[in-house]
């Protein structure tokens, strides 16, 4: 009975609560409204409003979202007019009229997935520096909805395919402007202290701003589709190197610029999507790199030496495995328990044999060697073990029989020289 009033009134506690709450928020939201303020400073109609929570309706800032965030810049009448917003790659001479627009979704017929490497499925694959890697990846772009307007670029009508590869503990939110951040912050550090707080990018793979590394650009002629005249799909590997280790968030790129064939560009497009969820399932979308192994230089006679003593060590252990299973049945290796005889000098001989395995020449050396070593000598411990306390154990009763009857005679001996005193000399 009370468990059950309790229950009621909690429920009736929750629900005034929770009306309450609704109430000041619609009071709130209906202030701010006559007040010409928003609430909502991130523009999310999501369910609960969050400021700061997500920008996209299913991107990949979304929890668990597939889909790819799309940006759209307006370009000025003028160069002068505008801020510069070049691209090496596509246009070179580019200017918006106002700020970077993030778009709810992205415009219908645009898409975009990125795939890692293949060998990255691999079980027990990891990553390492200085190695390249093809990320691919691919989308589609159909004409019909870009409003009559043409993909151009200084040289055709072409797009800028990339990977990018964010510092998960410096880069924050991961996006193709990452490059830009970079390039204004270290602008303001030069000013400001003289130089970078970070090194400088001076190769291919360097982390750029101490934030981000992004591959080469791989450049795609946009040509339509014999099939759809009206939808262009695309495909591209990527190569990628990273020359420092860490754990990267890493996402694809797609940027193009339309406008008019013979006119200057009027938009500019920037979009980029995280791994695809099926890797997502197994790493998180996280990418962690590590140095390759460090395999240490070691002289032929000092290999040799240890080739020698190895194999001399292991005929010998075979050849006392070899006796022992030959001479199985006799009787004193039968009072010795045989059996575990076999399984010590069978734990000795992989001991021995797996101790060529620290010769480094690979990472299935790495991974083999201590487990087959260490477990061996854990066989012998424990058959040593035994053996000690099965010896234990049937000697010592023994030993103190024999400890317990030697007082008694003694006395029985000096009883006896009491009984029969010896005669004193002549």
């Amino acid at each position: 009975m009370f468990c059950t009033n309790f229950r009621s009134r909690l429920l009736l506690w929750w629900m005034i609560s929770g009306f309450g709450l609704f109430d000041v928020a619609v009071f709130r939201t209906d202030k701010s409204r006559r007040s010409g303020l928003l609430v909502v400073a991130s523009g999310n109609d999501g369910p609960l409003g969050i400021p700061g929570t997500t920008q996209t309706e299913s991107g990949y800032d979304v929890e668990m979202g597939a889909d790819p965030i799309c940006w759209t810049s307006l370009a000025s009448r003028t160069h002068d007019e505008g801020i510069p917003f070049p691209n090496g790659e596509l246009v070179k001479d580019f200017a918006i009229a106002d700020n970077v627009q993030l778009l709810k979704r992205c415009p219908t017929g645009i898409w975009l997935e990125t795939y890692p490497p293949p060998e990255f499925l691999e079980p027990g694959f990891r990553p390492r520096t200085l190695s390249w890697y093809n990320y691919t990846v691919k989308g589609s772009i159909q004409f019909e909805h870009l409003q009559g307007l043409q993909v151009v670029s200084d040289e055709g009508s072409r797009i800028a395919l990339g990977i990018v590869a964010c510092d998960s503990s410096r880069a924050g939110f991961c996006s193709p402007f990452v490059h830009e951040q970079a390039n204004v912050r270290e602008a303001e550090e030069k000013e400001k202290f003289g130089h970078t707080l970070f090194a400088e990018k001076r190769i291919t793979g360097d982390r750029h701003g101490g934030t981000h590394v992004h591959a080469p650009a791989v450049i795609v002629d946009v040509t339509s589709s014999s099939t759809n005249p009206t939808k262009f799909d695309f495909e591209a590997q990527i190569p990628m190197r990273i020359n420092d280790p860490g754990t990267f968030f890493v996402i694809g790129t797609l940027q193009f610029f339309m406008g008019n064939a013979f006119g200057h560009p009027e938009y500019r497009y920037d979009i980029a999507n995280a791994l695809h969820l099926d890797y997502v399932e197994e790493n998180e979308r996280l990418v962690t790199y590590q140095d390759p192994p460090e395999i240490l230089v070691v002289t032929e006679g000092v290999k040799l030496a240890s080739y020698v003593v190895v194999g001399i060590a292991g005929a010998i252990i075979l050849f006392l495995l070899a006796q022992t299973i030959w001479h199985y049945k006799s009787q004193v290796l039968q009072i010795s328990q045989a059996p575990f005889l076999v399984v010590f000098l069978l734990a000795a001989l992989v001991a021995t044999v797996s101790s060529l395995l620290f010769d480094p020449q690979s990472d299935l050396n790495c991974q083999l060697a201590f487990p087959l070593v260490l477990i061996s000598l854990q066989l012998l411990y424990a058959v040593t073990l035994g053996r000690l306390w099965r010896i234990h154990s049937v000697i010592s009763p023994l030993l103190k029989n024999r400890f317990q009857r030697a007082p008694s005679s003694r006395r029985g001996f000096g009883s006896l020289r009491a009984c029969c005193p010896s005669r004193p000399a002549s």
